[in-house]
């Protein structure tokens, strides 16, 4: 058996459900992709330019790969990772990940795009240790470790003068 790409496969089924009464289409759709080069560049979703441009509030998260225990248990640090999420609703928006494994990642972050889970779900998941899959709790985590940065600085109103 000849091996298919997602993607075949993907338009074989709207051309079957087509040819047989339906109206499938194939526009529309969240299709991650990966460039194979050392380390690997995987990205789904919008970016944070393209969520910004659609008007959105958006919040965004990076980690450096180094920071993920299977990277230190590799000593193969190199990377970042960055992921979209929207402002008001929580909900992941798009995410670029550069490191060995990210093409396998993404798919994870594909299915909590598709899935409209708020980026907590990610954040808060029980995921194997240690692991490369393991970042996408660091990645979500950084979001909220910005934003107690950003309560804990002191504003010119906060600051005694005098």
């Amino acid at each position: 058996m000849q091996a298919q790409s997602t993607l075949t496969r993907c338009l074989d089924r709207a051309a079957v459900a087509n040819l047989t009464g339906g109206d499938a289409v194939t526009t529309g759709r969240l299709v991650p992709y990966t460039v194979f080069v050392t380390p690997e560049l995987a990205r789904v979703g919008l970016t944070e330019s393209a969520a910004r441009a659609q008007g959105r509030s958006v919040k965004v998260a990076t980690i450096p790969v180094a920071a993920i225990p299977r990277a230190k248990t590799l000593h193969d640090a190199v990377g970042t990772w960055k992921a979209v999420v929207d402002g008001d609703t929580d909900e992941i928006l798009g995410a670029a990940l550069l490191g060995d494994g990210a093409g396998e990642i993404i798919s994870a972050v594909q299915l909590a795009i598709l899935g409209g889970l708020p980026y907590q779900r990610v954040r808060d998941a029980v995921l194997t240790h240690p692991t490369v899959g393991e970042g996408l709790n660091l990645l979500f985590d950084a979001l909220d470790d910005h934003s107690r940065r950003s309560a804990a600085r002191p504003t010119t109103h906060d600051i005694p003068t005098g």
